[in-house]
């Protein structure tokens, strides 16, 4: 079908054109309809039109004008014409700015309207097939590119006549005597967007092919994308390294102005393109530095990155820093962190290994902070997760970091009351921990203390800053989280263990506590992290 839309500020004759035609039997739509130019470049927006029969003289922006501005935004959309007998001078002007033709409003009939139509519909038809068989021809291309690509770096071809047959049987013509590669490692943020591949594929190859360079950009993975820059004509090896870092900063430079995150590895230069999967698994390693750089996002690969790498792994394993978190000795687990953090920039671990060890270190802290009974979502927040929080630090620097604030914080919530200097509130706070699956009261504890209860109300606030009513309720709580975290038993039987009245007031208490409900809570427990 062919969409139409009728620009004419005249009411009336907007309907008549709209009834004059039997359109639903046409292979024509009425898709809109304006009062101006101004309201048709609106409309045009949001709604796709082929063809549009537009009036000259209109209020805010006449037909003229109209023409100007679809031809600079819209050039495919043809122009019909309507005019007075004394428009002729306006309708010269229609026709040399993009108008096909003109119809004269008071001599219009169905007939004259339907032959116009008819004669640019089988040039719309033909626009869209030509259009329909280029995306296929470019989406084929592409295709035959990436997977050309994926055999080069595998190692798939037996000889260089092979391998140059192959690009001449795509359209890849550039030498491969001299290359140098280029893989763009692209983070989640650029996977969300839907339908932004083929723009990041069509500046990076306008990026890459300039005067003085020839190359081709291909998707090896929906997340990695592959350049390879012919450098044979470039006259030294500073010129090709500073030239190839220059594109590598343009790669950068659109991937931050199009909200890509991006890093970029490069390869030594290749001079025997067999050797293609070589110097790829030289720019995986380049990248893999970005981890354990501070600032850089381009790394250009030399032999001191494999040079300085050994595989010692015992220097990375997050499970010995068990002990010391079980015996609660925070210095000794921040300096073990240190050394594990340490391990990792003399090992530089790969991507994939590298999470393994952030989940054991995740795992171990979890782990800790069950031990000493302090709620790890009230450090993270109730809808985070610690695997999360960490993979999205880029740089070893801030996942160490995260892990040393981490731990801090569970240590000082843990021994938050530990520290209240008054003996008497401490006091009170060992019979609470002892006895809070028994009646307690405000009354009841300043009475077996000598307090009156607002003495001993405001004392209590003063030393831990909580009050005392509320205290009560969080060792409840501490303790109730552990039973549903470390036993099957149900909520009304961690609720009569715990001192609560009611299962209906423990799990209004509950939620009060965590921000969460009990049950969503014990969800959560049963997660690894």
């Amino acid at each position: 079908m062919i969409n139409i839309m009728i620009v004419e500020d005249n009411k009336m004759f907007r309907f008549a054109l709209k009834t004059m035609i039997d359109w639903e039997n046409s292979e024509f739509v009425m898709a809109s309809e304006a009062i101006n130019g101004k309201h048709a470049l609106e409309l045009l927006n949001t709604v796709p039109v082929d063809i549009i029969i537009t009036d000259i003289s209109m209020p805010e922006m006449n037909g003229i004008e109209l023409i100007k501005q679809v031809r600079v935004r819209y050039p495919k959309i043809k122009i019909i014409v309507l005019s007075h007998y004394d428009d002729f001078e306006f309708v010269k002007d229609a026709l040399k700015f993009g108008a096909k033709d003109y119809l004269l409003k008071h001599d219009i009939e169905s007939e004259d309207i339907m032959k116009m139509l008819a004669s640019l519909k089988n040039k719309i038809y033909n626009q869209r097939k030509k259009r329909t068989e280029r995306i296929f021809v470019k989406n084929k291309q592409a295709v035959e590119v990436d997977n050309f690509a994926v055999r080069l770096i595998n190692g798939h071809f037996h000889s260089i006549d092979e391998i140059k047959t192959n690009m001449e049987m795509i359209g890849i013509a550039f030498d491969v005597s001299s290359v140098v590669l280029l893989l763009t490692d692209i983070e989640t943020s650029f996977n969300k967007k839907e339908s932004s591949s083929d723009d990041l594929r069509k500046a990076i190859h306008a990026i890459v092919n300039t005067e003085q360079y020839r190359g081709f950009v291909a998707f090896i993975q929906k997340d990695k994308l592959l350049v390879m820059a012919d450098v044979k004509n470039v006259c030294s090896q500073y010129k090709i390294k500073q030239n190839i870092y220059k594109i590598a900063s343009d790669i950068l430079s659109y991937a931050n102005k199009n909200g890509y995150d991006v890093t970029i590895g490069i390869s030594q230069i290749c001079s025997d393109i067999m050797k293609a999967p070589l110097f790829y698994r030289q720019c995986e390693m380049a990248i893999q530095e970005v981890f354990y750089e501070d600032e850089k996002m381009i790394i250009q690969y030399d032999l001191t990155i494999e040079a300085d790498t050994y595989k010692d792994l015992g220097v990375v394993n997050a499970k010995r820093i068990k002990g010391p978190m079980i015996n609660k000795n925070i210095d000794q687990i921040k300096t073990d962190i240190g050394r594990l953090f340490d391990g990792l920039y003399k090992v530089r671990l790969d991507k994939n290994s590298l999470k393994i060890v952030m989940i054991e270190l995740s795992a171990a802290i979890l782990e800790f902070s069950r031990y000493v009974k302090v709620d790890i979502y009230d450090i993270i927040g109730k809808d985070k997760n610690i695997v999360d929080m960490v993979k999205e630090k880029k740089r070893i620097a801030e996942k160490k970091e995260f892990f040393l604030e981490i731990v801090e914080k569970i240590f000082e919530k843990s021994n938050a009351y530990q520290r209240v200097a008054n003996p008497e509130i401490r006091k009170i706070i060992e019979y609470i921990e002892k006895n809070y699956m028994h009646p307690l009261s405000l009354t009841a504890i300043a009475e077996k203390y000598n307090y009156s209860p607002n003495y001993l109300c405001n004392l209590f606030r003063q030393e831990t800053g909580e009050k005392l009513n509320k205290f009560i309720k969080y060792v409840r709580i501490e303790k109730a989280k552990c039973l549903l975290n470390e036993t099957g038993l149900k909520t009304y039987e961690i609720a009569e263990k715990t001192g609560f009245k009611n299962v209906s007031y423990f799990c209004t208490v509950f939620k009060e506590i965590t921000g969460i409900s009990a049950k969503n809570y014990k969800a959560k427990g049963d997660a690894t992290v």
